[in-house]
């Protein structure tokens, strides 16, 4: 409490009374509070229907705060610069291949942006550089407690690529039929949406995964501690929940169980798989049993 007191013990043993400590509130904490306050509200309006045509503006303003959200989030294993230059390099790359996709139909097939996301680049919007910074970052952070062994390090890739095509699979829908974000020319039997989309969602996530492991970084990971490592995870955890209110509401509007559940299920299995092969949590219960 802030100009409260706390008590302490001195070297000789006895107890002093001395106010307490605050930690000051960072534009971190700043930003991940508003960043989860408009998922909030945006949840609450995307259940309701469609935005209305005067909030236009929010879904392209809330993907830049996703390319943030992502940088923040890939920080915490990589330290600030590293994290910067992945996430440009995350987001130049995704951009790319959206351009490559929005000319030609490959790899996900043919479809084009309705100028809903704001301004574009070669027909692509350059808010999208966000969805691919944050999906990627987010299913990195949940693998990584996969990845105990060299040997488990490949598992825990592929499971984050086939994690960012989870989510795909519940956020196109609701961004093509709810939002009209974009509009498929192409036909598929998940919600109109042809499959070479999801198989180019798990192709190209793998390229992603593997550059955010085979990225230098083991000097500061050698060196963070197990508290960062702590609040990390529950930031993972509130993002992932955060696309899910806002996203998995829409879809629970319009009956899409079905996609609400390809979404959700294989996070939970792999977030469970990493809670029981986190190192750091076989300490903590040790500790607690002794």
């Amino acid at each position: 409490m802030i100009g409260g007191r706390r008590a302490h013990r001195t070297e000789r043993g006895t107890v002093c009374v001395g106010p307490t400590s605050t930690r000051p509130l960072t534009w971190r904490g700043l930003f991940w509070s508003f960043f989860f306050g408009w998922a909030l509200v945006g949840s609450i309006l995307l259940a309701h229907g469609p935005l209305p045509p005067l909030l236009a503006w929010s879904s392209p303003f809330f993907l830049y705060l996703c390319a943030l959200a992502g940088a923040l989030l890939l920080a915490y294993p990589f330290g600030d610069r590293q994290a910067l230059w992945l996430a440009l390099a995350l987001g130049t790359g995704g951009y790319v291949v959206e351009c490559v996709g929005v000319q030609t139909g490959w790899p996900f097939g043919r479809y084009y942006y309705t100028g809903a996301l704001g301004p574009e680049l070669l027909r692509v919007p350059l808010a999208m550089v966000g969805a691919w910074i944050l999906t990627s970052a987010l299913a990195h952070q949940f693998t990584r407690r996969l990845a105990t062994s060299p040997r488990r390090v490949p598992i825990a890739v592929v499971c984050a690529a086939l994690l960012c095509t989870s989510l795909d699979a519940l956020l196109d829908p609701v961004a093509v039929h709810v939002q009209r974000d974009w509009i498929w020319q192409q036909s598929g039997p998940y919600y109109g949406i042809p499959t070479s989309n999801f198989v180019a969602w798990t192709l190209v996530s793998l390229l992603f995964q593997a550059l955010l492991v085979l990225w230098p970084s083991k000097r500061f990971r050698a060196t963070r501690s197990a508290g960062a490592d702590r609040i990390a995870w529950r930031l993972t955890e509130g993002t992932w929940l955060a696309l899910i209110l806002l996203f998995g509401g829409a879809a629970i509007r319009v009956g899409w169980w079905p996609a609400l559940a390809v979404g959700v299920c294989p996070w939970l299995l792999v977030g469970i798989a990493g809670a029981l092969s986190d190192p750091q949590r076989a300490q903590d219960r040790k500790e607690a049993l002794t």
